[in-house]
C-alpha cells in the first residue's frame, strides 16, 4: 500500500492519542477499486487501494474528518466521520464512467420442463404431440461482448427431479455449432454439461482450461476470450434415483458409454421419472473487464442464497 502522509511504519508519537481507521473501495457494481487515492482531511494524508480496494490509515488523532476518494475512470466520493474510537471497516462506493470501468450483467429466464421422461439410458420428450400439459421452454440464449472477464450460469428449480444443465458457444464465424450441445456427446464446443439436483451452477472465463477440464465434454473445449459470442443455455429432465442406479450399475455403464464413445465418468447418465411439469429458472451472470473478487464459485445471482 502505498502513502503519500504519515508512513505506515512510522507514526506520529506527539502523546495525542491515536487510533487505526480502515475501510474498502468498492464500485457501485461491488468490484474492488485498486489504487484508488483516499485522502483524509484536513490532515491531508493519502493512501492508495490495494488490489481488495482496501485502505488504512494507522493512526488518526481523534476528531471530524473528511475523506475524499479519487481514481482514474471513476466519478469521486466523500465520507464524513467522527474518529472517537478504532474505525474499521467503512465502505466507500465510487461511480464508474460507463465503458471504462468493470461492470455485471445479470440476465434471467423461466422455463417450463415438461412431457419429458428419464430412463436409465435414455431420456427426451415423450411422443405426444401436443403435450396435454403444455408447451416446453428449455433454451435460453444471451449475447456476451468481447470484453468479458467470467460467466456464472445457474439452473434452479423447487422439485426434487434431478436436470440435465448444458451451456455452448456459436459465433459469427460459426454460428450453428450451440445447438447440437443440445444433444450432448460429440458436440465440438459444448462448453459445459453437468447434472444432478437445484440448483446447479457452471463457471467459465476465458481460454480457461481449468474450467474446460472440469465441464466440457471433451475437457478441452474453452470459452471464447477476446470476440462477440452467443452464449446458450438448455436444461433437460433427468430423474430420479440417479446416484442409487450409478451405486448398482456403474460398472455396466462405462462400459456402454465406451462402445459409444461417452465420457467414462458419465457413468449411468440418467435416472427414471416422467417430468409433469416443471418451471426452470436460468440465470446468467457476465462480468465484465473484471471478474468479482475471491472466488467465482462463491458469487450467485439466485434470491436468497
Amino acid at each position: 500500500m502505498q502513502s503519500s502522509g504519515q508512513s505506515v511504519d512510522d507514526p506520529i508519537d506527539d502523546g495525542t492519542e491515536r487510533v487505526l481507521v480502515s475501510g474498502i473501495v468498492i464500485s457501485e457494481e461491488l468490484f474492488p477499486v485498486q489504487n484508488a487515492e483516499v485522502r483524509l482531511l484536513p490532515v491531508n494524508e493519502s493512501y492508495f487501494t490495494d488490489e481488495a480496494g482496501s485502505f488504512v490509515f494507522p493512526a488518526v488523532a481523534l476528531g471530524s474528518y473528511t475523506i475524499n476518494v479519487t481514481a482514474p475512470n471513476y466519478e469521486g466520493n466523500s465520507l464524513e466521520i467522527d474518529v472517537q474510537a478504532p474505525t474499521e471497516g467503512l465502505r466507500i462506493s465510487l461511480k464508474g464512467i460507463p465503458g471504462k470501468t468493470p461492470y455485471v450483467s445479470t440476465i434471467p429466464f423461466t422455463g417450463f420442463e415438461v412431457c419429458s421422461f428419464a430412463a436409465v439410458y435414455s431420456a427426451g420428450p415423450i411422443p405426444v404431440n401436443p403435450c396435454p400439459l403444455g408447451e416446453g421452454e428449455t433454451t435460453f440464449s444471451v449475447e456476451v461482448g468481447p470484453d468479458w472477464a467470467a460467466n456464472v450460469m445457474e439452473l434452479d428449480w423447487e422439485t426434487s427431479d434431478s436436470m440435465i444443465f448444458a451451456t455452448a458457444v456459436a459465433t459469427e464465424e460459426d454460428p450453428d455449432r450451440a445447438p447440437g450441445c443440445q444433444t450432448g456427446v460429440g458436440h465440438d464446443w459444448c462448453t459445459a454439461m453437468l447434472w444432478g439436483p437445484a440448483p446447479l451452477a457452471i463457471y467459465s472465463r476465458p481460454n480457461d482450461t481449468e474450467y474446460a477440464a472440469k465441464y466440457a465434454i471433451d475437457g478441452k473445449e474453452v470459452w471464447p476470450g477476446g470476440r462477440n459470442f452467443t452464449s446458450w443455455m438448455t436444461s433437460n429432465y433427468n430423474g430420479n434415483f440417479q446416484q442409487e442406479i450409478n451405486g448398482t450399475f456403474y460398472d455396466q455403464c462405462v462400459t456402454i458409454n465406451r462402445q459409444f464413445s461417452v465420457p467414462e465418468q458419465w457413468g449411468c447418465p440418467f435416472g427414471i421419472g416422467v417430468s409433469a411439469g416443471i418451471k426452470v429458472q436460468y440465470y446468467h451472470t457476465t462480468f465484465y473487464l473484471q471478474p468479482p473478487a475471491g472466488r467465482l464459485e462463491d458469487y450467485t445471482a439466485l434470491p436468497d442464497q
